[in-house]
C-alpha cells in the first residue's frame, strides 16, 4: 500500500510505493491509478518516478520535519533496533531503496472527478514555494558506475553520457568509478560510452565475479557502449580476460644471466616447458606468449634487452633451435651458467661433472668437470666431441642436447608430439623488462629472484589484447589462472639393472628394494641377476641390495653408477700390497661369499 509523506509545512502530499505494486506501463507515462491503487477514484492520474540517492536525501530530509510523515517513514524500515536508530540513519536506508528502485515516488498529476480521499492535499499556495526542495522544472539524472568484475571501481575511466533529452557530457570517472549527467528533463534510456583507463594492479576485490545487467569484456582499444536508463545508478561491469600461466618456478635466471639453466637440483626448466606444450596440444584455442622479465637492477634499456634475451633462450629450447641457443650462450652466457648446468647433471643425472662450486672461475677442478661431461656425453649420445676441458661451441651444443633430450623424454611421457607451439603474437615473445616486478597473481614475484624469470602465458584467441597495447597493461588487467606442472612430466620410468658382486659374478635370486619418492617395491633378481621394475612413479629412484645402493636420480638418461661397492673384509694390519684379492684367482662360482653385491646398470 502507498505510504503518504508530507512536503512542506502546508501539507503538500506525495507517496512512496513498492515498485512491485506499480504496473510496468506506469513508469513510461502518466497512468491511471485504478486499479493498482485500491480506493483511488476513477480518473486520478499520477507520475511514477525513480529517484537518485541525492534527490532522495533532499526530499526525505524535508519530509521528516512532518511528524506524521516521520512516523510513516520509520515504518518503512524493517530493523529490530529501529528505536535506537537516529533520523539520519532512517533517511539513508530509505534513500538507498529509492536509489536501487525497490521504492518509487508517486506524484499526483490529475485528481479526477469526485476525488475526496485523504491522500490529496489542497492546491499549493504561493507561500509554499520556498518550502519545497524541488526545482521549478522537474528533472532526473543519468548516472553510471564503472567497476571491474571483482567489484573494484575504475577511477579515471573516460565516460561519455548522452541523455534521452539529447544532453551530453564527457569526463573521467570519480574515485568511486561514477559519472553522472544531472538535470535531465526526460526519463527513458540514455547511452554511456566507456574508455577504460589504467587498472590498479593491487586491489582488494572479490575472488568471485560480480553480476550486473551491463557486463562487457574489458576492451583494450574500442570503447564500450551501454544503453542505460535514467534515475538510479546503473553499474557497468568490465569482465577481465582470463589468462593461464604455467607454474614457472623452474624458469628463473641468475642475476644478469640470459641463459636458462637449473638454479637448483629440483628446479629444472623442462617440466614447465613440457606442461605448456601439452596444454597447447589439448586446447586448440590457446596460444603461447613468452614474456621475459628482469629485476630492478640496471637501467630500463638494459633490463628490457636482458628480459628479451631470456624469452629468446626459452623459445630456442622449445623449438629445438640449437645453433641460435649456442649463439646466445656464446654471446651472453657465463662460466657460472656452465657450472650450474654441470652441477645439475652431477646431482640429478648422476654424471661425473660436479664442479665443486659456482663462482664463475675456471680452474683445474672445473676443467676436469667439463672433460668428464664431454666424455660422458660422447658415451651417452654416441657422439665424438673433443675432450679438452674447454667450453667451446661444440661443448655448448652438447649442453643444449642434454636439455632437449630431457624435454623430449618428458613430452613422450605426456604423449605429446614435439612440434612448434602456436604463438599469440608473430614472434611469440615479449619483453616486460622491469615494468611488472611484483604481481599479486604470481607467486614469489615480490622478491628480486622471483622477478628474473620467463612467464609461459596461454592466451585464448578471443582475448582483445595485442602487443601494441603494452605487456605491462596485460599484467594489470588479466585474471591469472595458475596451471600446475603436470606430474606426468616426470613420467613413469623403467629400471633395468644387473646385480653382480665385487668379483663380477652374477647375483641370481638376490633380494632387493626399489624406493622412489612416491612408491616402494620389493623383489628378487632373475637367473641372470637382472632386476626389472617397469612403470615406476617418482622423480628419484634408489635400488637397495644388501649394503649396495644404486641411485638413479633422473629416469630420462641411460646412465647410472653404483655409489657404494661391497668389498671383502680384511684383517687389521694388512697393508694394501698383501690384500688377498689383488692377485688371487677368482673363486669358483660355488665358493662361499657373503652374498652382498654391487649394482651396475642403467635406468630407463
Amino acid at each position: 500500500m502507498p505510504h503518504e509523506i508530507a512536503i512542506g509545512s502546508r501539507g503538500r502530499r506525495i507517496y512512496l510505493v513498492s515498485s512491485y505494486e506499480v504496473p510496468r506501463e506506469a513508469f513510461s507515462s502518466i497512468a491511471e491509478l485504478d486499479p493498482w491503487w485500491p480506493g483511488a477514484p476513477r480518473g486520478a492520474r499520477v507520475r511514477v518516478r525513480r529517484l537518485s540517492y541525492r534527490e532522495a536525501l533532499s526530499l526525505l530530509s524535508v519530509a521528516y520535519e512532518d511528524s506524521a510523515s516521520a512516523r510513516d517513514l520509520r515504518g518503512l524500515v524493517d530493523d529490530p533496533f529501529l528505536s535506537s536508530r537516529d533520523n539520519g540513519w532512517v533517511i539513508d536506508q530509505i534513500a538507498n531503496r529509492l536509489d536501487h528502485g525497490s521504492l518509487v515516488l508517486v506524484e499526483l498529476v490529475e485528481s479526477g472527478p469526485g476525488w475526496t480521499g485523504t491522500g490529496v492535499s489542497p492546491p499549493r499556495r504561493k507561500d509554499d514555494e520556498a518550502l519545497i526542495p524541488v526545482p521549478k522544472a522537474w528533472s532526473t539524472v543519468l548516472r553510471v558506475k564503472v567497476i571491474l568484475d571483482d567489484g573494484t571501481p575504475l577511477p579515471g575511466a573516460v565516460v561519455a553520457l548522452t541523455a534521452p533529452d539529447g544532453r551530453a557530457s564527457e569526463g573521467p570517472a570519480t574515485q568511486r568509478g561514477e559519472a553522472e549527467l544531472a538535470e535531465v528533463t526526460a526519463e527513458g534510456v540514455g547511452r554511456a560510452v566507456v574508455r577504460p583507463a589504467q587498472v590498479p594492479r593491487w586491489r582488494a576485490g572479490n575472488d568471485e565475479m560480480v553480476s550486473s545487467e551491463h557486463i562487457f569484456d574489458f576492451s583494450f582499444d574500442a570503447p564500450i557502449a551501454a544503453q542505460v536508463a535514467t534515475g538510479a545508478t546503473r553499474t557497468i561491469v568490465l569482465r577481465r580476460p582470463m589468462i593461464e600461466r604455467v607454474d614457472g618456478e623452474g624458469l628463473g635466471f641468475a642475476l644478469d644471466s640470459a641463459l636458462l639453466v637449473p638454479l637448483d637440483d629440483d628446479l629444472t626448466p623442462t617440466p614447465a616447458l613440457a606442461t605448456v606444450l601439452a596444454r597447447l596440444h589439448r586446447a586448440a584455442t590457446l596460444r603461447l606468449q613468452l614474456v621475459g622479465h628482469a629485476s630492478a637492477d640496471g637501467s630500463a634499456k638494459s633490463n628490457d634487452e636482458l628480459a628479451r634475451r631470456r624469452a629468446e633462450c626459452v623459445r630456442h629450447l622449445l623449438l629445438g633451435e640449437r645453433d641460435a641457443w649456442v649463439d646466445l650462450a656464446t654471446d651472453h652466457g657465463s662460466p657460472a651458467d656452465m657450472q650450474r648446468l654441470l652441477r645439475y647433471l652431477a646431482r640429478v643425472h648422476d654424471w661425473p661433472t660436479e664442479p665443486g662450486r659456482v663462482d664463475g672461475d675456471m680452474d683445474a677442478d672445473v676443467e676436469a668437470a667439463v672433460s668428464a661431461f664431454q666424455s660422458t656425453y660422447n658415451r651417452v649420445f654416441d657422439a665424438d666431441i673433443l675432450v679438452d676441458g674447454v667450453i667451446g661451441r661444440e661443448t655448448l651444443g652438447a649442453l643444449f642436447d642434454v636439455q632437449r633430450h630431457e624435454l623430449e623424454h618428458q613430452l613422450a611421457a605426456l604423449d605429446v608430439p614435439d612440434e612448434a607451439p602456436r604463438c599469440f603474437t608473430p614472434t611469440g615473445l615479449s619483453s616486460a623488462g622491469a615494468r611488472v616486478l611484483a604481481h599479486p597473481g604470481i607467486p614469489r614475484s615480490q622478491a628480486a629472484a622471483g622477478q628474473r624469470r620467463v612467464d609461459l602465458l596461454l592466451i585464448d584467441d578471443i582475448v582483445a589484447w595485442r602487443e601494441h597495447h603494452g605487456i605491462d597493461r596485460l599484467y594489470d588487467v588479466a585474471r591469472f589462472r595458475p596451471v600446475p606442472i603436470s606430474p606426468l612430466t616426470m613420467g613413469r620410468s623403467d629400471l633395468i639393472v644387473q646385480l653382480v658382486d665385487h668379483y663380477g659374478r652374477i647375483l641370481a635370486g638376490e633380494p632387493y628394494r626399489v624406493i622412489t619418492d612416491e612408491e616402494e617395491r620389493e623383489g628378487t633378481s632373475d637367473n641372470e641377476g637382472i632386476v626389472t621394475e617397469r612403470g615406476l612413479y617418482g622423480k628419484f629412484v634408489r635400488l637397495v641390495c644388501g649394503q649396495a645402493v644404486l641411485v638413479v636420480d633422473e629416469p630420462y638418461h641411460l646412465t647410472a653408477k653404483g655409489r657404494h661397492e661391497r668389498v671383502p673384509p680384511q684383517d687389521d694390519g694388512d697393508d694394501d700390497d698383501d690384500a688377498p684379492w689383488r692377485d688371487a684367482p677368482l673363486p669358483a662360482a660355488d665358493d662361499d661369499d657373503d652374498g652382498d653385491g654391487a649394482a651396475d646398470g642403467e635406468g630407463d
